[in-house]
């Protein structure tokens, strides 16, 4: 008998290492992907039931987590880690100067760690749209209840 999250229909992404695989298991209609990256396997629903877009979904799971090995944020101004890095630079010096708490400094890193980057790290500024603003929302409502408050200045910009 298969477990509900043993997985099945295990595949790999025909050109990409076998590290990348697609699959399914019995507690889901969706595809899963896993990348299997430093001794250990990151998973991620693609939310994709058709098996094609799941491949797809998987592709661009394996550029992202590629691209934040390797990327180097002074490089590659454009991505939203870069403007992350830039606004707690400038939240830095605000702090320094005494125009600002060190307790927002250290919330806003506090976010951006645990929540934020890991969402849109790799993703470039100008592909945020307020869908993906929407979806980041969801996402982390879903994860956990968190109060309106708090949800919006996960939206809420300081500087």
């Amino acid at each position: 008998m298969v477990g509900r999250t043993n997985p099945y229909d295990i595949e790999s992404v025909s050109g990409y290492p076998n590290a990348l695989q697609i699959y399914r298991i019995p507690a889901s209609s969706a595809w899963q992907v896993r990348l299997f990256v430093g001794r250990k396997y990151l998973r991620k629903s693609t939310r994709c039931e058709s098996k094609r877009d799941a491949i797809e979904f998987a592709k661009r799971f394996y550029d992202e987590v590629k691209i934040a090995q390797r990327l180097d944020f002074d490089i590659h101004r454009d991505s939203f880690a870069a403007c992350a890095n830039h606004l707690m630079k400038r939240q830095e010096a605000l702090v320094g100067r005494g125009e600002r708490d060190d307790r927002f400094l250290s919330e806003d890193r506090y976010k951006l760690s645990k929540d934020i980057l890991p969402y849109f790290g790799v993703m470039a500024v100008a592909d945020v749209t307020s869908q993906t603003l929407d979806d980041y929302i969801d996402n982390i409502s879903r994860e956990r209840k968190l109060a309106p408050a708090t949800l919006n200045r996960h939206l809420v910009v300081k500087i």
